[in-house]
């Protein structure tokens, strides 16, 4: 997997969540059991490369919602929390069908700064992969500052994917400009999961402010009217294989050409025109 820079959406306006939203979420790995994860966030620097929500999954709330249909809050959390659109949760808490505007309203009142909504290893990720690229013409439409599609979590620590699956998920996710939420135990996380989630390069390309969700071309691609672009080259089969590209088989049309960096090792590769060939061997998943 290779990731390179290459030097319509509806807006909510009220002014929150204008690029996708990073931070570490209870359920991949702690599932029912709650920790503390803030020590490692101050510490080891993710909340400076902006991973700033910590987010509560499934289980926090009470099995049954009171008379009034509300959910009963009885941990007093006050930031990252989440629901399902069905009936009940993954768990079988209480979901969110029928109760939509009562559980807005009950987060709004707690002071809840971010709602993950549910829509219910390598094999799942590999078809969240493809479910966003099958799926484009109907998703982008519905992304961009304000709101944003989520793939769901990132899943590192103790039993994550191999490092070249790793940096498949990351990288993907940050091509569609899709919220970065850790799912780890914090103090396991392995030295090149921490080099890839704390990888500004890879991070400024996740929080665009422009907010794309990039385009499954031949390879995905995103960026604007400015010389300065992504390409996430991308293979989840099962052997290695070389990919080529162009700059204006994109669109690409900077006369004065572009300087092609390596967003994991920070190196550039060289200059190139907007006629020129680019040759990278691609790895295969992981394996």
């Amino acid at each position: 997997m290779f990731m390179a820079f290459v030097s319509e959406v509806f807006v909510l306006e009220n002014g929150l969540a204008r690029t996708p939203p990073m931070g570490w979420m209870s359920w991949g790995y702690y599932m029912c059991n709650g920790v503390s994860v803030a020590g490692a966030f101050f510490k080891e620097g993710y909340l400076e490369a902006g991973y700033e929500y910590i987010i509560i999954d499934d289980c926090w709330s009470e099995k049954e919602r009171d008379y009034n249909g509300r959910l009963l809050h009885i941990r007093g959390l006050k930031f990252g929390i989440y629901t399902n659109i069905g009936h009940v949760t993954c768990e079988y808490y209480p979901g969110s069908k029928n109760y939509f505007q009562k559980d807005a309203e009950t987060f709004s009142e707690w002071g809840v700064d971010y709602v993950k909504v549910d829509g219910s290893s390598w094999k799942t990720i590999r078809d969240i992969m493809r479910h966003f690229e099958s799926e484009y013409d109907t998703l982008h439409k519905y992304h961009g500052p304000g709101h944003w599609n989520d793939p769901d979590m990132l899943i590192y620590g103790q039993c994550s994917p191999s490092p070249q699956q790793s940096r498949s998920h990351i990288s993907f996710y940050a091509m569609l400009s899709a919220p970065l939420l850790l799912s780890c135990d914090m103090r396991k996380v392995l030295h090149y999961e921490r080099k890839l989630m704390l990888n500004l390069n890879l991070i400024a390309a996740a929080q665009d402010p422009l907010g794309i969700m990039a385009r499954p071309y031949k390879n995905p691609i995103k960026g604007d009217i400015y010389p300065s672009f992504s390409f996430l080259l991308l293979n989840p089969e099962k052997n290695n294989t070389i990919v080529s590209f162009t700059p204006s088989e994109y669109g690409l049309n900077f006369t004065d050409g572009y300087t092609v960096m390596n967003v994991f090792t920070g190196r550039t590769l060289q200059n190139i025109t907007l006629k020129e060939e680019l040759k990278v061997i691609v790895r295969k998943d992981g394996k």
